[in-house]
């Protein structure tokens, strides 16, 4: 990247920043569940921002940016305050990953497992435009070096390290969240959760929201059904 200018840095440039690049302009370094998280100035537009690192490795996924934050003028401490809260709640160690009670901590963990946790290795996205890799992902595919594919992640690795971590995990995971939608008030949320991110409202119709849930209302039984139309009904009568 040459001489590190922050004024000029865009979210891409700040991406591949490296761990020696963003020691250099730290103002404070936390630890949130063994992640170090960086402390920096990244301008006026970025502003006061927490870069988030695991064993030397940028996990920018889950960075946070003083820009989506300054709505209500926060000083650096309410700020630091906020990251620190925030990055609590989305960053897991591995003991974490095997129990949840309610389908937003199943979603928030699922995330961590499929896009933060990957960050953690060096790996190459299945993801690439025109079936074409760029820049360093380029070097990476052409150097023949990444063979181990994981369909958790979409990705491919140098081994099967992160998928042989990963897996049990989910597993345990799942179990864990079929049990708790046994709880009728959290399958309730749940329904009503992913009706509002489906739009209901304006689809009117409930079987995709269903399908992200990974439920068919045909082979739900009855008082879930029930659950589900009053759901859907609710959410359906709000008018914007």
């Amino acid at each position: 990247m040459g001489k590190l200018s922050i004024k000029n840095l865009n979210i891409n440039d700040i991406e591949a920043l490296s761990i020696e690049e963003v020691k250099a302009i730290a103002l404070e370094k936390l630890n949130v569940k063994g992640f170090d998280i960086y402390l920096v100035d990244l301008g006026e537009y970025f502003g006061y921002s927490a870069l988030v690192f695991k064993d030397e490795r940028h996990i920018y996924f889950a960075n946070l940016y003083e820009v989506h934050y300054r709505y209500n003028g926060p000083t650096h401490e309410q700020l630091k305050d906020k990251y620190i809260s925030l990055l609590n709640n989305k960053l897991f160690i591995d003991e974490e990953l095997t129990a949840v009670k309610d389908h937003e901590e199943y979603e928030k963990k699922i995330e961590f497992i499929r896009n933060y946790m990957p960050q953690e290795y060096d790996y190459l996205t299945a993801f690439c435009i025109n079936g074409k890799y760029k820049g360093k992902d380029k070097e990476k595919y052409e150097s023949d070096e990444y063979i181990a594919y994981s369909n958790i992640a979409f990705a491919y690795f140098k081994d099967n390290s992160y998928h042989n971590r990963a897996k049990p995990l989910i597993s345990k995971l799942e179990r864990s969240y079929k049990e708790a939608m046994e709880n009728i008030d959290n399958f309730k949320e749940a329904i009503k959760q992913a009706l509002y991110n489906y739009e209901a409202c304006i689809t009117c119709e409930y079987e995709t929201a269903l399908d992200s849930l990974g439920l068919n209302y045909e082979d739900l039984p009855k008082n879930k059904q029930e659950i589900v139309i009053g759901v859907f009904n609710e959410v359906t009568s709000i008018r914007y």
